[in-house]
């Protein structure tokens, strides 16, 4: 990650050391949700971060060929509804779409299984998260915090980038969409699926847009506060992570089915499944 986008971030996050610092004795979960309230305030009846979002509902259909990886309802074949949240990073809830500071972006998605059940994906757009633990996502936090622009260096963050390489790798990935449908939303753990045959297969879910559009900063500067209604031309399509895009690990086999409407676009090879939907008309969420 460049340096001066270090420092905008450290910015973006207005953090200071007062008050910040959790008691060890609370749920790590705690203690980040406290931290994220002294970062981006208190904002009642929004979230600590991702607050600002939008929702869609549409189906999900999994191809035939995705059955070779997983035995699930959910490839099955048959459409499953599904309820969609695209959102922005941060806790603040009028934070603009295209802002740097709303990277990485988030979906979430929540599938209305056969029988009553549900299932969810939560996802994002970091290719890979820049921490492995709750812990070290919390001392991210307080590292950025005790490094204001004018902190001595190597300031906190410094040291904490140093000793964690996989940070400034994961920031230096981010890019902003010109709409939350074209992006990338890649999963933060692993999966094991497992199909008919008992055979055990581990995944990381992405989601791949029909067009993938990064706008330079120039550019994403003079986007308007909301991405415009063409957000949801061309859905993400469901991909595991293990196939190629040279489809090696399906033998060639193309993991999506038609036909799609407004929220898919068209159809693209290799992927575990389709979306089809429609933009919900809630806006904050």
């Amino acid at each position: 990650m460049r340096k001066d986008t270090l420092l905008i971030t450290a910015i973006a996050f207005g953090l200071t050391l007062a008050g910040i610092a959790g008691a060890e004795d609370q749920p790590i979960s705690e203690q980040i949700v406290d931290v994220m309230n002294k970062v981006f305030g208190v904002h009642p009846g929004f979230r600590a971060n991702h607050a600002k979002g939008i929702v869609a509902e549409g189906h999900f259909t999994g191809a035939p060929e995705a059955l070779g990886l997983s035995r699930a309802v959910l490839f099955n074949g048959s459409p499953i509804p599904v309820t969609v949240r695209f959102s922005n990073s941060t806790g603040v809830p009028n934070i603009p779409d295209g802002s740097p500071k709303a990277n990485p972006h988030g979906i979430a998605i929540k599938y209305h299984l056969p029988g009553g059940g549900e299932t969810d994906m939560v996802i994002n757009s970091f290719k890979f998260f820049p921490v492995a633990t709750g812990e070290d996502f919390r001392d991210l936090l307080l590292a950025l915090a005790a490094s204001p622009p004018d902190a001595a260096k190597p300031t906190k963050f410094d040291q904490f980038a140093t000793s964690h390489p996989s940070v400034p790798a994961a920031f230096g990935g981010l890019a902003t969409p010109d709409s939350f449908a074209n992006e990338e939303y890649y999963g933060v753990n692993a999966f094991l699926f497992i199909n008919k045959a008992g055979a055990r297969q581990a995944v990381r879910y992405q989601l791949v847009p029909e067009h993938l559009v990064h706008l330079s900063a120039s550019d994403a500067a003079k986007q308007p506060a909301e991405f415009p209604d063409g957000r949801t031309a061309g859905a993400p399509q469901a991909r595991p992570n293990n196939v190629s895009p040279e489809g090696a690990a399906c033998s060639g086999g193309r993991f999506h089915q038609g036909p799609v409407s407004s929220l898919a676009g068209r159809p693209q090879s290799r992927g575990a499944g389709r979306f089809d939907g429609r933009q919900s008309s809630a806006r904050q969420c």
